[in-house]
């Protein structure tokens, strides 16, 4: 099980949790945008492989969560 936001005390509603990964999602989408366009940006190939693969772990994470709508 992937488990991009970790360990949560609390656990949350599913709809509550797709859209935190939706929240989530945008940021990285935005930050991973920003990489690609700067071509000045210091260590910017590092940055663009490390927000990729923290969007393809939020979406591996995002995936598990929608896979338990309508199983409860």
């Amino acid at each position: 099980m992937i488990k991009y936001f970790g360990d949560w005390r609390e656990p949350i509603g599913l709809n509550a949790d797709i859209e935190r990964h939706r929240a989530e999602e945008k940021k990285l989408r935005k930050k991973l945008e920003k990489a690609e366009n700067d071509p000045d940006m210091p260590n910017r190939e590092m940055y663009i492989r490390v927000y990729r693969n923290f969007l393809y772990l939020l979406e591996l994470s995002k995936a598990e969560v929608v896979s338990k709508l309508g199983k409860d």
